[in-house]
């Protein structure tokens, strides 16, 4: 198995340039799973997409090694079990290409507006 490393600009660039500056932000919480989950089901195009990249998030933070837990994006700490929120930033269309997936604890961003604000600051930053 060969792993290649993503370099975090050229990914946001990538991102950039297939939006034409236009990101569509989807946020979900743990309550959201459910719906999500019978939407995939149905075969909704971006539905299936959502919650592929919601589960692989879910694996990465239970897998992740003690010595490299996956952290909350806004205040750094732990992510555990259910407590947090996930973002999936892409470009606005019906498919989505490329995308990004950033995480938020439930103690700093506990509503949807907290989190877009959260996931707003967070792209600027990248």
């Amino acid at each position: 198995m060969t792993h290649e490393p993503v370099v975090l600009a050229d990914a946001v660039r990538r991102i950039s340039e297939d939006s034409g500056g236009e990101l569509e932000i989807y946020i979900i919480f743990d309550a959201d799973r459910p719906q999500l989950a019978l939407q995939a089901a149905e075969d909704e195009d971006i539905a299936v997409q959502l919650h592929e990249g919601i589960e692989d998030v879910r694996r990465s933070v239970a897998a992740a090694p003690r010595c490299l837990p996956v952290r909350c994006m806004g205040c750094k700490r732990l992510l555990k079990k259910s407590a947090y929120a996930v973002v999936i930033a892409a470009p606005a269309r019906p498919v989505v290409a490329n995308g990004l997936i950033l995480a938020f604890c439930t103690r700093c961003a506990a509503t949807q507006l907290e989190v877009r604000v959260h996931a707003e600051i967070a792209l600027r930053k990248l």
